[in-house]
């Protein structure tokens, strides 16, 4: 009976400890770790039924040698790793080196196989034109895929990490086979591109920025607009690239800059273009209408409004709208009088300042006010919701949400100070700006109500000072700033000179 050659089971056990240190130890392939347990379960299998009595001869011949061309396998797999993707880590060699290593090692195995059991394989080979003809055309396809894989790993042109666009969809390059390349697309999909195609039809590789890894896309969108002739272009280019720039937006990169540019001139309009780099391919269609969103508050808020459609009728019922315009200064009104800075407000002065008040309007994630930016407004929000946030040097940290009658930003109108937190909207909000230069007119006639004011912000800006000092983890001298000092800073801010007495 032909037995297992003995030596081939210390063998089998080196390869097999070797692959289950490779698999917990490194970072190596651990699907070829599996490939090497199953071929050495495969040789102990094929190893035992060799040994089984009910066996002829010729049969236990054949079965040992393929346990012994098992065992060849799974010292190959073992090899291929130890060598590429631990030795020769260092160089990074592609995947396909390694499958081209295994590849040509089953070859061999497999000839040195039919060596053994007695067929000649040279002589098979070398005299049957009908058999050489029968394996090229069988093998017509793996050889192509296996040229255009060499093809792309010699010439880099497309790397794992990469994001490309083929006529069967946009992806990320997981890895390059010997037949095949995988991406996988935004929705979680995988797709098996054989080389061959990629090598035969055209590819967009999405671009990436110098010194980026190939897993930070950037793919440049021109977003049409149009706005009327009657808007100053200096003015529009200034506002879109002004509100792309000071709010984060996710998926679009800030470097390099959006920009705005005139794309053409038209009968009705102008139309308009900015330039954004887009950092998730295949979803672009979420962040370019994040952006179109972005552009349409920015454009309400300057009073530069879209193109409207031609020809359009509005029909209003105008006592119903006049109804709800005086409700609406009712309200806004009753708002005004529960803000603390305004609570001493006489009633013509309560409707002085309603008057002078600008509504604006903010895209959900939009930085309505920045830490450390000069102001001189405050805003009052009506509707939607927003979140004030403290850097302080550091990472961003909540200290308030806020809601519809509350109001942000009365430091920099009284005392003309830098903003001291950002404020972001969380949805769409609308709010109302009053300005320095409106409510000073208000501060003119009744000085006193400086003083009033004062008291208030005292107490409002001791406790913004407590969340400065936790979140610089360190104690930092107590303000003793007095009301009185407030007070002065204020009268200062808006030039009120004298006493504090009411003009007539």
């Amino acid at each position: 009976m032909t037995k297992v050659p003995a030596q081939l089971w210390p063998l089998l056990t080196v390869v097999v400890l070797g692959a289950i240190g490779l698999a917990k130890w490194t970072k190596v392939d651990r699907r070829r770790v599996s490939a090497i347990w199953a071929f050495a379960t495969a040789a102990v299998l094929t190893g035992a039924v060799s040994m089984l009595p009910a066996l002829d001869p010729p049969q236990a011949r054949v079965a040992a040698e393929v346990s012994r061309a098992f065992c060849e396998i799974a010292a190959i797999q073992f090899a291929s790793l130890l060598l590429m993707q631990v030795i020769l880590r260092r160089f990074a060699l592609p995947r396909i080196a390694s499958d081209l290593f295994a590849g040509l090692g089953y070859l061999l195995v497999l000839l040195n196989l039919l060596a053994r059991l007695g067929v000649n394989v040279t002589g098979l080979i070398a005299t049957s034109a009908v058999f050489t003809a029968v394996i090229g055309f069988g093998l017509q396809d793996l050889l192509g895929n296996l040229a255009g894989g060499l093809s792309l790993q010699v010439e880099r042109s497309i790397r794992q990490g990469d994001w490309i666009k083929t006529d069967l969809g946009v992806g990320q390059v997981r890895m390059v086979r010997i037949r095949h390349t995988a991406i996988e697309t935004p929705d979680g999909d995988t797709i098996l591109i054989p080389n061959s195609m990629l090598t035969r039809q055209p590819v967009t590789v999405i671009g990436r920025l110098p010194g980026e890894t190939p897993s930070t896309p950037h793919h440049r969108k021109l977003i049409a607009f149009s706005v009327e002739y009657r808007h100053s272009p200096a003015r529009v280019i200034e506002v879109v690239e002004e509100a792309l720039s000071s709010s984060p937006i996710e998926g679009m990169s800030d470097q390099p800059a959006p920009r705005c540019v005139i794309v053409d001139y038209r009968p009705q309009d102008v139309l308009y273009g900015v330039l954004v780099w887009l950092t998730r391919p295949g979803i672009e269609i979420v962040d370019t209408s994040v952006v179109r969103t972005r552009i349409y508050y920015a454009l309400t808020r300057s009073g530069i409004p879209l193109t409207p459609i031609p020809q359009a009728i509005h029909l209003e019922d105008g006592g119903g709208t006049g109804y709800a315009r005086l409700d609406d200064e009712r309200a806004g009104r009753q708002a005004l009088a529960r803000i603390p800075i305004f609570q001493s407000l006489t009633a013509d002065e309560n409707r002085a300042v309603w008057s002078m008040l600008e509504r604006l309007r903010f895209a959900p994630g939009e930085y309505i006010l920045h830490e450390g930016d000069d102001g001189d407004s405050l805003y009052i929000l009506e509707r939607g919701q927003v979140k004030v946030t403290l850097a302080n040097g550091g990472a961003p940290r909540e200290l308030a949400m806020l809601h519809p009658g509350q109001f942000f930003g009365e430091m920099s109108l009284l005392t003309g100070e830098r903003r001291s937190a950002n404020v972001i909207a969380v949805d769409e909000v609308e709010c109302h700006r009053l300005k320095k230069s409106d409510f000073k007119k208000v501060l003119d006639r009744r000085h006193e109500l400086a003083e009033e004011i004062s008291l208030v912000l005292a107490a409002r800006q001791a406790g913004l000072e407590d969340a400065r000092r936790s979140i610089a983890e360190e104690s930092l001298a107590a303000s003793n700033t007095h009301d009185r000092d407030l007070l002065a800073r204020i009268r200062r801010f808006f030039g009120l000179t004298g006493s504090a007495s009411a003009k007539s």
